[in-house]
């Protein structure tokens, strides 16, 4: 037992010793930050009872839609989100739940102080939103300041995927150095000055792999070039670091319910993180209210975590928390109503036609008496 233990332990030191020499993913540092996410997600259960009870009848299903664009630049940047929940029913009541939002921000920093760990900045925008519930749009101007920033470290997460699979195809004699993995990353994200992707990939090769000197001597091979081409294509690799935390004012525009325009003070924050190509956690948190915030206020909380695991598996796991509070026509302090929504997605690519995907998904909401579940598998085929 002893003489399996002691190299198990001496490849995890290795391992170990690895990881700490590595360039930290969010110690990169680029001029401009341009990141885009999609996620949709659809469950549908119908089911007819044969003896003819028909409250033992199924036919319901759930949509959910998020889109968000954030772009960072030296000096200012922009953001913009749009996310529909919606609860489809042919035997109850269908809801839904669309909210949109976007800024522009502008940094306070002069051009010699852009790359400044926490910048301040400047920003205004609008909000909107539509539930089932309410009579008309809601609609919001926000103004405020803030500090932080959002860094795109996709190249380096590309770079350090190309340095992995090299070295795992033998083509590498050892992992590349710090301030080679560095330069292939201002290669790959100076990707739009060069002419075509047949001029980067001969950078790639010739300047930057080749002057490390770690390369086998008979070189890379057709493999090793389309494993190169199809990182640098991998739209999954797409990672970022940084966060922000804004304090503003917002000013209700329309009330969904015609009551007065409030104004309200907000706090929000979001935070990026990490470690490894394979994976990207994010995390998002908002508290907006009147002056009597504790008797009128709304709380969001948002968290994902994604996970490259290999070629063939992915997962995907994402909760969602929503509290709301208000105060009634009459005065009155209303009831809080929250809500808790988790989904957890893998995907199986078994070959590149193939995408098999399973979805489990579990709500919560102030009325229901047990949580919600939703399991659903889907298989798609590409044969042309």
């Amino acid at each position: 037992m002893g003489r399996k233990i002691g190299p198990a332990v001496g490849m995890l030191l290795v391992v170990l010793s690895a990881s700490v020499l590595a360039i930290p993913l969010c110690d990169y540092s680029s001029a401009r930050s341009e990141l885009t996410d999609l996620q949709l997600s659809f469950s549908y259960n119908y089911h007819n009872d044969p003896y003819g009870f028909g409250e033992f009848d199924i036919s319901a299903g759930h949509l959910k839609v998020g889109y968000s664009t954030l772009f960072d630049s030296p000096l200012f940047g922009y953001d913009y989100s749009v996310s529909g929940d919606t609860t489809i029913s042919v035997l109850e009541l269908s809801t839904y739940r669309i909210d949109a939002q976007g800024s522009v921000k502008w940094f306070l920093e002069q051009d010699g102080e852009a790359n400044a760990v926490r910048p301040t900045f400047v920003f205004a925008g609008l909000s909107t939103g539509a539930t089932s519930g309410a009579e008309r749009l809601s609609i919001s101007a926000l103004l405020g300041v803030g500090t932080g920033r959002f860094t795109d470290v996709t190249p380096l997460a590309k770079a350090v995927r190309i340095d992995e699979i090299l070295h795992t195809h033998g083509s590498l004699t050892a992992h590349l150095a710090d301030v080679d993995l560095l330069s292939l990353a201002r290669g790959i994200d100076n990707i739009d000055a060069y002419s075509s992707r047949a001029e980067l990939l001969s950078v790639i090769e010739r300047e930057i792999l080749f002057s490390s000197g770690v390369v086998v001597d008979q070189g890379l091979d057709a493999t090793d070039l389309a494993a190169i081409e199809a990182i640098l294509d991998d739209d999954r690799l797409a990672r970022y670091c940084g966060g922000d935390v804004r304090l503003g004012l917002e000013y209700e525009l329309v009330d969904p319910a015609h009551g007065p325009n409030d104004l309200l003070a907000t706090l929000s924050t979001k935070y990026a993180f990490t470690t490894t190509p394979s994976s990207q956690f994010l995390i998002s948190a908002a508290v907006s209210g009147a002056y009597n915030i504790r008797q009128a206020n709304r709380i969001e909380f948002t968290a994902s975590y994604n996970y490259l695991a290999s070629e063939m598996y992915s997962l995907a796991v994402s909760y969602d928390y929503l509290r709301e509070q208000f105060l009634s026509f009459d005065g009155n302090i209303g009831d809080p109503t929250a809500t808790h929504d988790i989904t957890i997605n893998l995907n199986i690519t078994p070959t590149s036609n193939t995408l098999v995907t399973m979805s489990i998904r579990l709500c919560h909401e102030e009325h229901y008496t047990e949580w919600c579940g939703d399991v659903s598998l889907s298989i798609g085929l590409d044969f042309f």
